[in-house]
């Protein structure tokens, strides 16, 4: 019945205690479940040893890719690898909590609901980071309804969510449920020219199901997210230099792909005239910025925020700029 994904990179120590949770959690829930691991190449353990690691669980599937693909492409990869009638993302450094998944599956079976959020809980294994994230993530959540119109979920973005601030509103994707069908919106556009989710994967994947199903929130926590020293979010704070796969230039670039792409049209068309001026307006300023982000006489880093993962974007950046600008004032100004 249900299928859950963890997309493996470098996570081995992790990986055995988050692959025990998520059984634990179904069998006490009386689910049918299968576990896919997709390993991305790792370089802290070989195959062999992940296999031998998971081979003592049941119900567990495995592949290994021949070389590491981007942590987009390995998260849909995963999605795409399952078989159940249901599907969940687990990331492989967090464990499942205990909880009654019969309960919270009850809108999908009942058909209420394409996909189903609860309650995430911070789990701080930092010595030095603590965030009220999700505090305001839950309260997010909270505000998912299956009668919501499209028109009410574009308001929601942005009164709520403050989508032109490109703030995830959404949160963790381990918090969440969906329909395989739902699968049909995350493999859109997917082709050899384009990444899997063009922006933060969890980000993309919540923005993709928010315009085009019919969502349910469960109030009650359903999945842990842990902040370890070495995770991305925290050094991304703590460490200016640091910059994990280009998110600084994902978060910028955020609006501009929101309001651009025809994936989300069925939100954006509900946009008025002034809110679409205060589109562009942001949009604008968050182009720049990203221009100077990856211009060394203008990073306030000194062009040193790895940029490596930045400059092979950039051609194709400021294309896009003059290209993107030019079709976003005819499209938002009509």
């Amino acid at each position: 019945m249900l299928s859950i994904a963890i997309p493996l990179y470098n996570k081995f120590a992790s990986i055995e205690a988050s692959v025990l949770s998520c059984i634990n959690t179904c069998t006490n829930s009386g689910i049918g479940y299968e576990i896919v691991v997709t390993n991305n190449a790792s370089k802290d353990a070989t195959p062999d040893e992940i296999e031998r690691c998971l081979a003592k669980f049941p119900g567990v599937k495995i592949f290994h890719l021949p070389q590491t693909i981007s942590i987009q492409d390995n998260w849909l990869f995963a999605l795409n690898c399952c078989q159940g009638k249901y599907l969940k993302l687990q990331l492989a450094d967090d464990q499942m909590p205990t909880f009654d998944l019969l309960s919270f599956l009850a809108p999908l079976e009942s058909d209420l609901a394409d996909y189903v959020v609860g309650k995430t809980e911070a789990i701080f294994k930092s010595q030095y980071f603590s965030t009220p994230y999700f505090g305001h993530v839950n309260s997010f959540r909270a505000l998912i309804h299956a009668d919501l119109t499209d028109s009410e979920k574009m308001d929601l973005l942005i009164k709520s969510g403050n989508i032109i601030n490109s703030h995830n509103m959404f949160g963790d994707a381990n918090a969440l449920i969906f329909r395989r069908k739902c699968l049909a919106i995350l493999n859109q556009d997917v082709s050899g020219l384009m990444p899997a989710f063009t922006i933060a994967p969890d980000i993309d994947l919540y923005l993709s199901l928010f315009a085009h199903h019919r969502g349910a929130y469960i109030d009650r926590v359903v999945a842990n997210f842990c902040y370890y020293n070495d995770s991305p979010c925290v050094r991304r704070v703590n460490e200016d230099a640091y910059d994990h796969e280009g998110l600084r230039m994902h978060e910028i670039l955020m609006l501009l792909y929101f309001v651009s792409s025809s994936k989300f049209e069925p939100l954006t068309r509900h946009l008025s005239i002034e809110q679409k001026e205060q589109f562009l307006a942001r949009i604008s300023q968050k182009t720049r910025e990203t221009l100077k982000l990856v211009d060394p006489s203008h990073s306030q880093h000194g062009g040193h925020i790895e940029r490596h993962t930045i400059n092979k974007n950039v051609a194709k950046l400021r294309t896009a700029k003059a290209l993107m600008l030019g079709y976003l004032k005819s499209k938002l100004r009509c």
